[in-house]
């Protein structure tokens, strides 16, 4: 299992944050069980930099296969309209 967060720190404008529900879809397989994927409610440190409630989505993510790399979409509602954000989830042999 893989639990996933990412940030919003420095894509959100000062005093934004995500709202509504967030989604997180894996793209090159179908290996993936994606679910918990929520905005955060308390402030969390992610490399290193603490970000803010309300300021990153988490997720959990199983099934993966050694050595096989996923690309993550994740895709969620900001007050001030849409943002989408591409990430990659590498998984180690």
């Amino acid at each position: 299992m893989f639990v996933g967060e990412v940030s919003g720190a420095g894509r959100l404008r000062s005093g934004e944050l995500f709202t509504g529900t967030p989604t997180v879809t894996e793209l090159t397989t179908s290996d993936l069980t994606i679910d918990n994927v929520a905005v955060s409610t308390s402030e969390l440190t992610i490399d290193g930099v603490a970000v803010p409630a309300g300021q990153a989505i988490t997720f959990r993510a199983s099934g993966h296969v050694a050595g096989t790399t996923y690309r993550i979409l994740e895709v969620t509602a900001l007050y001030s309209g849409d943002d989408v954000a591409a990430y990659r989830l590498e998984v180690a042999k």
